[in-house]
């Protein structure tokens, strides 16, 4: 591939030159995360929509809709990724270039708005909680993701109508922006990355303030006082979560804005191939770690979890599993006997 930029075929060189025990470390350890946000978000995702006691609240419609982000990551753009690593070009032509860059934008967008809105959720829910349910019904629930999906779909459209497209970049292993157009990159940060993490910021640390105020204040949001609606247990474990999954998503992506910025600001890419590599190791890590935050914090999540591996490793013919909160089908019997009705009543007691 050529490159007008003159430090790409620099990092194109280097990702060339690479050993092959780095060659195997960096495939193998990319194919294991881009599995792990397969199975992982397509198990979040499965549990929620599966069941209807998880997708009857908003906080989990907005946790479904992060899944879908990341698992969408994992099945159209990190295999191709694993296959640069592997073959240290990439060679897909230009066609696959500008989808793969298209779709990257469209992604990390949706991801940071609905981490944003969930943190909105999670304040109006616990700090102003009269005014819940008024702005965070199921209805308007849906439309927010809706619009979080528009906005994300607009993200890479400036850039591409004003003639512009994207190139590979051999240190982060997949196609980018080009480093002469800042403008946008500044207005691609600014809007899809400045605005939600100062959102994010402001919200949770707002939500802190809450929990850690006195037990008597907690408790009225618990019991329902002063025209509040009941905090449950439930939901203090679910804000702890989503609490979480934001100090995550920020430990892997501020390295990332850091390297963009300074990219930006010296209008070259300047910084060596392992700073690069590192960036898209970090936001791949945000993809596949989420399901694990949510298995290790979430108890109702985690039963899900546990009770789908099971029913996944049940073998053929063997005792079949139920997800929990599935409704229970006992097979006929022959209830026309006593003998018939006590053998019913004691299979129902068991």
């Amino acid at each position: 591939m050529n490159y007008t930029e003159p430090r790409l075929s620099f990092l194109d060189a280097a990702l060339k030159s690479r050993p092959i025990a780095l060659i195997a470390f960096e495939s193998v350890i990319f194919a294991m995360l881009e599995v792990i946000t397969l199975i992982g978000n397509f198990m979040t995702m499965y549990l929620i929509f599966k069941r209807s006691g998880l997708r009857g609240t908003p906080t989990n419609l907005l946790i479904a809709s992060l899944a879908v982000s990341d698992f969408t990551m994992g099945a159209f753009s990190m295999h191709l990724l694993v296959t640069v690593l592997i073959t240290s070009k990439w060679p897909f032509g230009n066609g696959i270039c500008q989808y793969q860059g298209f779709i990257s934008i469209v992604l990390a967008a949706a991801s940071t708005q609905t981490l944003a809105w969930t943190a909105i959720n999670r304040y109006f829910r616990v700090v102003k909680s009269t005014h819940y349910i008024r702005l965070f019904s199921l209805d308007k629930t849906k439309l927010i993701m809706c619009q979080i999906w528009i906005a994300s779909l607009i993200a890479p459209l400036p850039y591409l109508l004003a003639g512009y497209q994207f190139v590979f970049h051999p240190g982060k292993f997949f196609c980018y922006l080009d480093i002469d157009i800042s403008w946008f990159t500044a207005v691609l940060v600014v809007v899809y990355v400045g605005l939600p993490s100062t959102t994010i910021f402001f919200c949770y640390f707002k939500v802190y303030q809450m929990v850690r105020r006195h037990n008597s204040r907690l408790s009225q949001y618990r019991s329902g006082a002063s025209g509040g609606i009941k905090m449950t247990n439930e939901e203090i474990r679910t804000t702890h979560t989503l609490f979480v999954i934001v100090i995550v998503f920020i430990a892997c992506w501020t390295p990332v804005l850091i390297i963009d910025i300074i990219d930006t600001i010296d209008g070259k890419w300047s910084l060596p191939r392992a700073a690069y590599t590192l960036y898209t190791f970090l936001a791949t890590i945000s993809n596949a770690i989420n399901p694990f935050i949510y298995g290790l914090m979430n108890p109702t999540l985690r039963g899900g979890y546990l009770d789908l591996l099971q029913f996944m490793r049940r073998k053929p013919g063997g005792k079949k599993y139920k997800l929990r909160g599935e409704r229970k089908r006992l097979p006929v019997r022959n209830c026309n006997t006593v003998k018939g009705l006590m053998n019913e009543l004691t299979t129902l007691k068991s």
